[in-house]
Order: C-alpha cells, then sequence, then structure tokens
C-alpha cells in the first residue's frame, strides 16, 4: 500500500513523538539504505515526497513485493526538524497501528466512519 499525505501540523507533532519513542526503544530503521536491507516481517515506510522518481519507485516495488506500508509525506520535513533523514522505517507495530490510524483519520477516512456511526445512534 502507497499513499502521498500531506500532514496537519497538530498530526506530524504527534507522528514526530511516536517516531521519538520508536528511536529511543530502536525500532526504527533510519536512512534508505537501511530500509532496502530490512529482513524482517513488519515494516512502516515513511518516505519523504521529494525524493528522485527513482528512489521513490524502489521505495514502491519494494513495498509492494514484502507487503509494506510506504507513505509518502509532501511536509517530511515536520517530522525530522534535527537530521537529515528522508526515509525512516518503523518496526514496532503498536507504533506502526497508531501512525497509520493518525494519518488515515486526518485523510478523512476516520472521520467519515464515526459520523456514519454518529448517525446511526441519532436516529435510534
Amino acid at each position: 500500500m502507497m499513499k502521498t499525505v500531506k500532514l496537519s501540523e497538530t498530526n506530524s507533532l504527534e507522528i514526530c513523538k511516536i517516531i521519538g519513542f520508536a528511536i529511543r526503544s530502536r525500532a526504527t530503521v533510519i536512512g534508505y539504505d537501511s530500509v532496502l536491507n530490512y529482513k524482517k516481517h513488519e515494516l512502516l515506510i515513511l518516505a519523504n515526497a521529494s525524493l528522485s522518481e527513482r528512489t521513490i519507485n524502489k521505495l514502491k516495488k519494494l513495498s509492494e513485493s514484502k507487503k509494506y506500508v510506504l507513505f509518502l509525506i509532501d511536509n517530511f520535513k515536520m517530522l525530522m526538524l534535527k537530521a537529515n533523514i528522508n526515509v525512516l522505517g518503523v518496526t514496532n507495530s503498536e507504533m506502526t497501528k497508531r501512525i497509520i490510524y493518525l494519518i488515515s483519520n486526518f485523510e478523512g477516512e476516520v472521520n467519515e466512519h464515526r459520523k456514519e456511526n454518529t448517525r446511526e445512534k441519532i436516529n435510534d
């Protein structure tokens, strides 16, 4: 799965906190080469959308072949304030789920589900 997103400031701060916890707990793979050489099962790839087309295509192929989740983020520099990182992988499954939830919540997918549930409760 691959999506290109632009995060809000609130969501980028939340994701930045999760990435900070992941780095402290050594649940990250930092850098393009490290992500390409990662051999284990689960990985969420966050990448800068302004990378070269060739790099993005390689990441797409990797995510399709190994069933990784790939997000290309337009305002990626908001997440990485201190370092010049363009590709980051998160290996912890709970942190991965939370980041995916925050990104999908921002895009409105989760909000639409909440609206439907609220309408059902009001109608009952």
